[in-house]
């Protein structure tokens, strides 16, 4: 089969970029190589400490990041069509917003001070961190992460406190009463 010319020269610019020898940890590896560890020995721990896991291999999330990057760093602009079947598509607002409040702006900060960085995530590079952390977050597993049971305590128990309220002050609920007196 054969590819347009323009096709063909963009898979071999993407495999010269993944195989192109970046500085990481004061040596020199393989771009490819060196996300891939990235997301083995510093990511994947960092989301568990907060108490996510992944729904994805470490070698999926090391794709995705991979394809992302490359994508920004040649037109400026992240696909943000992520490339995986594990996106987090149905995922509750909440769920997004524990995941930004328990692994806010500051903990990002401190994980890429104590993360061995390479020249695609300098610390000038800040969109290229956002598109890193957003790839991580489309990879949890939010069913079966710890972190989600956190977010259903919290709204269980903001639910029962707000009907243990109204019933100490001996509040009915508006939408019950109405239920009851319509006959639905």
């Amino acid at each position: 089969m054969n590819f347009p010319l323009s096709t063909r020269l963009r898979k071999m610019y993407w495999l010269n970029w993944l195989e192109d020898y970046v500085e990481y940890d004061g040596e020199w590896f393989p771009r490819q190589d060196v996300i891939m560890n990235f997301v083995e020995e510093d990511l994947i721990p960092f989301l568990k400490s907060y108490g996510y896991i992944l729904n994805c291999k470490p070698k999926e999330l090391a794709q995705i990041i991979a394809r992302e990057l490359f994508h920004y760093l040649c037109n400026k602009r992240p696909l943000v069509k992520w490339h995986s079947k594990h996106h987090n598509n149905r995922f509750r607002q909440e769920d997004l917003d524990h995941f930004y409040h328990t692994i806010g702006t500051r903990e990002w900060e401190r994980f890429w001070e104590h993360t061995c960085l390479w020249c695609d995530v300098t610390e000038d590079k800040l969109r290229t961190r956002s598109i890193i952390e957003y790839a991580a977050w489309s990879c949890l597993d939010i069913k079966y992460s710890p972190a989600t049971d956190v977010v259903n305590d919290m709204l269980d128990s903001d639910d029962d406190d707000s009907i243990a309220s109204n019933k100490d002050k001996g509040d009915r609920d508006p939408y019950l009463s109405d239920q009851n007196n319509n006959d639905y």
